[in-house]
């Protein structure tokens, strides 16, 4: 189920891809492409960022150890919740997104 479904305009869901393979700053065409695909067969419509900056540092910063997929919930411009590597929309994320509206 996507998050704005089940959440309305509480929510505003973000897809971060953060593979970059370019030095000057910007994603290539072809990886814009790739993700681009990916999204779109996958059906996920919501907003879509691309990093301008190599993996490693965006990973440090969000605190991030075990590796993508990620989920990170945001309230008030903070994370309050990670989720990283294997979890479940439904047991996890969900719940943890009902307490950061509930707050």
């Amino acid at each position: 189920m996507q998050l704005h479904e089940k959440f309305g305009d509480a929510v505003h869901p973000i897809a971060f891809n953060i593979d970059f393979d370019e030095a000057e700053g910007e994603p290539s065409e072809e990886l814009i492409q790739k993700v681009t695909a990916e999204l779109t067969e996958n059906n996920i419509t919501c907003e879509n960022l691309m990093a301008s900056t190599p993996m490693e540092p965006l990973l440090e910063h969000f605190g991030i150890e075990i590796g993508v997929p990620v989920v990170l919930v945001f309230k008030d411009g903070n994370v309050v919740e990670k989720f990283e590597g294997g979890f479940s929309y439904e047991k996890e994320v969900h719940p943890a997104i009902e307490r950061a509206l509930a707050k």
